[in-house]
């Protein structure tokens, strides 16, 4: 009778084992910018917080160096995690191409609905509520915000920017095609009676190599932009807000446990950033003569003096 109950001990044991190898996590990321090691930071912390010791391997997948690329992508197959974590729009793109079998959890993702990502994911985009709470807080004077945008980006934010404007008058919507409608769209929202232009992350509208010289033009302009990260504060921009990197990470780790204990992607939902930061140019305020909130420039993560 020990020897069946010490064997059965020893299988449980095994088995034990067996499945806490299988739930394996491996991490990719497309860069190793700052921001996505942040996001990877506060995954892993808050995912040991909540008792998860499975294992996790950290990859960086970029198609700078394709040979390499392949490597990663054959070396993941090998492992066969239970779970994927993208970090960064493009990293969420090569997991959904590459591993369509493997759930799949994202973070630092901006427009999660154009790749037609799972809805296990947190988008880096800030909820509308919060983008329009920051600017008119901080800004007092500025009441009416323009925003320009394109129909196959951003489709979460244009969405809710859409409802609020059913009821926020001082929300004035601007649809444009490409990034040459842009200026002209710009000069319709001032003359229009718009305060200020809040930018969201559209490449294919506010190309990156052109960000600077849009950003002088609307300083000559006298127009100022809200925008979406900390790097913009400090080309030229009023002021951003954005997601907080290590909570955005953090968010991720309660779908991967709910993956791991069961759950699928269809019975989950797209999350917004939950804890959010902003930067402020006092030195754009001082030239535009715009007044700032004291309250909301103690509070922010970035001051440019």
């Amino acid at each position: 009778m020990k020897k069946i109950l010490m064997g059965g001990l020893l299988a449980g044991l095994l088995l034990s084992s067996i499945l806490h190898a299988n739930d394996q996590i491996v991490s990719i990321r497309s860069s190793s910018v700052a921001v996505f090691a942040q996001a990877f930071k506060g995954f892993s912390d808050c995912l040991r917080k909540k008792n998860n010791t499975a294992p996790i391997l950290d990859f960086l997948l970029s198609k700078k160096n394709i040979v390499e690329f392949n490597e990663t992508i054959n070396k993941i197959r090998e492992i066969k995690p239970r779970v994927i974590l993208a970090i960064g729009d493009s990293a969420a793109k090569h997991a959904k191409n590459n591993f369509p079998n493997i759930p799949i959890v994202y973070c630092m993702v901006v427009d999660p609905m154009k790749n037609n990502l799972p809805k296990s994911g947190i988008t880096a985009s800030v909820h509308p509520k919060d983008q329009i709470n920051y600017i008119r807080t901080s800004f007092p004077l500025l009441r009416r915000i323009g925003i320009i945008y394109t129909a196959d980006r951003n489709s979460m934010t244009i969405q809710e920017l859409k409802k609020l404007s059913q009821t926020d008058k001082d929300l004035i919507l601007k649809e444009v095609l490409s990034s040459q409608e842009v200026e002209k769209s710009l000069l319709e929202l001032k003359k229009g009676g718009a305060d200020c232009l809040l930018m969201l992350p559209n490449t294919k509208i506010y190309s990156i190599k052109r960000i600077n010289d849009f950003i002088y033009y609307t300083l000559q302009l006298g127009f100022p932009i809200i925008s979406f990260s900390p790097s913009t504060v400090k080309a030229g921009v009023l002021g951003s807000i954005y997601p907080d990197t290590r909570d955005n990470g953090c968010l991720a780790s309660n779908y991967v446990n709910q993956i791991l204990s069961g759950k699928t992607a269809s019975g989950m939902s797209i999350q917004w950033p939950q804890k959010n930061d902003w930067g402020m140019n006092m030195r754009v305020a001082k030239r535009l003569k715009i007044q700032v909130n004291k309250e909301s420039l103690k509070k922010a993560e970035l001051v440019i003096k």
